[in-house]
This record gives structure tokens, C-alpha cells and sequence, in this order.
């Protein structure tokens, strides 16, 4: 699993009018690099990150999945989780994540539980 979106890095290829090769090029990276990026097939190294993310004139940050998509990702598709590390990783959350996505994730647990038993007394 990466944590680099690579919806939002096409997105903003695509919305600066940049083919791959005009990024690679304006990046200094390979044609064949930046397909294989926005495919999901390879990873991204912080230098690429940096580069790619100057060449879309964007924060590099910009191009990286929220913690939340990324622990969601690990935490619900991961086939064999024991139940220790399942509790960690719910106190990781809790601990680290923000007002909205704390939020985010009440609203879709109390989604899931009400259309199981009806409304609930959250």
C-alpha cells in the first residue's frame, strides 16, 4: 500500500493541461516512471514526491492520501489482524486523528449500526 494518491496526482496533471511526458519532463523524471506511478505499480521515493510536487505547484502533502484513507486502507483489508493490534490501531486513531476525521468515522460507524438494529441511542 502507498500513501501517495495517485487520483489526485492525475488530477492535477490533467487540471494543469500536463501530459506525463510534459511532467516527467518539467520533473525531471522519466516518462516511464511517472506512468508506472499513476498505475499504482511502483512506489514514490521523497525526492520524486518533491519533485513531482514542484512540478504540479503543489505542497507535496497535496499529493498524499489523509491518515484516515490510509489507516481505514490497513485496518478493514488486511485479511489476518489480531485483536491486539486491531485495539492499537483504534487508539492510534483515536490519539491522532482530527476533529473531522474522528467525525467522519462516528458517522459511518452509526450509519453501519442504525441500518442493522434501526436507530440508535447515539
Amino acid at each position: 500500500m502507498t500513501i501517495l494518491d495517485v487520483q489526485k496526482m492525475k488530477a492535477l496533471r490533467v487540471k494543469n493541461e500536463l501530459s506525463q511526458e510534459a511532467l516527467a519532463l518539467k520533473a525531471n523524471l522519466s516518462t516511464h516512471f511517472i506512468g508506472k506511478i499513476e498505475r499504482g505499480s511502483d512506489n514514490i521515493t521523497l525526492d520524486s514526491l518533491q519533485r513531482i510536487a514542484e512540478a504540479l505547484e503543489v505542497n507535496p502533502t497535496a499529493l498524499l492520501k489523509s491518515q484516515l484513507e490510509v489507516a481505514t486502507n490497513d485496518f478493514l483489508w488486511e485479511d489476518q489482524i489480531d485483536k491486539a493490534r486491531k485495539y492499537q490501531q483504534c487508539i492510534y486513531m483515536m490519539e491522532t486523528f482530527d476533529t473531522t476525521e474522528l467525525t467522519i468515522i462516528y458517522l459511518n460507524i452509526k450509519l453501519v449500526f442504525d441500518s442493522k438494529v434501526g436507530a440508535s441511542k447515539w
